[in-house]
């Protein structure tokens, strides 16, 4: 039988782009005629001149990095074709990340073209086009390719998987700077668990001893791509973001010495309110989780007259006593998925029962071969399963001292080792 890759050959990812494009030109037909527009009000088509010398402007502001897509698209397509296409080519991209992740874990193309199709297509992705959430969609190649790079890094640790990690994490954050400070974040975080992970499978010294010197270098040269291709996001990011968020809140730059302003700056407990209704006023209520599973349940958006919104997310403080503001604000699903779902709650089930089985923390198998066999001819065998000799596949149950029956025969011994985590 012939595996998937040797079907579609070396270009199984520009294959899965197509497809992936092509998928989503389906979701999009209703919009693509000359005469419709999708309506994204968040990021609403407009006639603003996208010529390559206005760009420039943005790129040197630190507004937007050049290295993506995004501007590609831009620079390239009138403004109505641009409008759908970026969605659209952003959703194939994001197929391709995924693949390249799943790859990078050591699997083969078809569960990779699979696994990319599923999280391009997921159901939380496609909710977000009545607020037009463009910047969301351009972040995500790069949020997802940033983990491939980090895979391949710990594995492997290369001069190229580093220095491209700097431009990836810069172009998420030019795009959607929010939501990528926590992808960054939960990648620093996946960077430290399999570097231990690693060390754990291979041990501690051997591990460190063939990788220290690569994965030094490759920090420093992540971190000088970062900041030489990043300045101008970052300073972006901190000096208009993150003021307008102030603005918003309404809170006023002290205009006294930072010493003075320790002294004396209190906020009271209405202010303290104030501010935590702020940043919890979209936060999903717990009671409508089940919306993850079951879209539209308390009706479809806010003001919709085929099916309006009728839960708390965005409702303003008091309005319960008042009826001033708003009684809720939402303008898109929160639907994630149900085999989404599914399949996180299988997983976890999973690594509990696993947990359970084996009685707590334990060695990888690979150390307890180790531990067993330290004669130095039996290997564990590539991929799990073992150990071997010579090339032929041996157990550690074969290994042990045959236990002798009643009859003087040799009983065979249990195996407990399953093979290489």
């Amino acid at each position: 039988m012939k595996r998937f890759p040797s079907v579609l050959g070396r270009f199984w990812p520009l294959w899965l782009f197509l497809a992936a494009l092509a998928l989503a030109a389906f979701v999009f037909a209703d919009a693509l005629p000359a005469m419709q527009v999708l309506i994204s009000p968040d990021g609403a088509a407009n006639y603003s001149l996208p010529g390559f010398l206005r760009r420039v402007v943005d790129w040197g502001c630190g507004q937007t990095s050049p290295l993506n897509h995004d501007e590609l698209l831009r620079i390239l397509l009138p403004p109505l074709a641009y409008h759908e296409l970026s969605y659209m080519v952003s959703t194939a991209l994001t197929a391709l990340a995924l693949a390249a992740y799943l790859r990078a874990l050591g699997l083969s193309a078809l569960p990779c073209c699979a696994g990319g199709l599923a999280l391009a297509f997921a159901g939380y992705n496609f909710t977000l086009f009545n607020a037009g959430h463009r910047g969301y969609f351009n972040m995500m190649p790069y949020a997802v390719f940033l983990f491939a790079l980090i895979e391949r890094a710990v594995r492997k640790p290369r001069a190229v998987s580093f220095l491209l990690m700097g431009p990836c994490a810069i172009s998420g954050l030019s795009m959607q700077p929010d939501v990528m400070a926590f992808f960054l974040m939960l990648a620093i975080a996946y960077a430290l668990f399999r570097v231990v992970r690693l060390a754990a499978v291979e041990g501690a010294g051997a591990c460190f001893r063939a990788r220290w010197k690569g994965w030094s270098l490759g920090v420093l040269l992540a971190a000088a791509s970062f900041g030489v291709f990043g300045f101008g996001t970052l300073e972006h990011v901190f000096g208009d973001v993150v003021a307008g968020r102030k603005s918003q809140m309404g809170i006023a730059e002290a205009k006294e010495s930072p010493a003075e302003n320790a002294e004396t700056a209190e906020i009271d407990e209405a202010e303290r309110h104030r501010r935590w209704i702020f940043a919890t006023n979209w936060s999903l209520p717990p009671d409508e989780v089940s919306e993850f599973v079951a879209p539209s349940l308390r009706g479809l958006d806010s003001g919709n007259p085929k099916g309006p919104y009728w839960g708390r997310i965005g409702r303003s403080d008091g309005w319960e006593k008042t009826h001033q503001g708003f009684a809720n604000f939402r303008q898109h699903s929160i639907y994630l998925g149900a085999p989404a779902v599914g399949l996180a709650l299988f997983a976890l089930v999973a690594a509990a029962l696993a947990f359970v089985r084996r009685g707590g923390v334990r060695a990888p198998a690979a150390a307890r071969d180790r531990a067993a066999v330290d004669d130095g001819e039996l290997r564990p065998r590539p991929g799990g399963g073992g150990l071997r000799r010579g090339g032929r596949r041996r157990s550690v149950a074969a290994l042990r001292e045959p236990e002798v029956g009643e009859d003087g025969g040799a009983v065979r011994a249990e195996e407990d080792v399953g093979g290489l985590d």
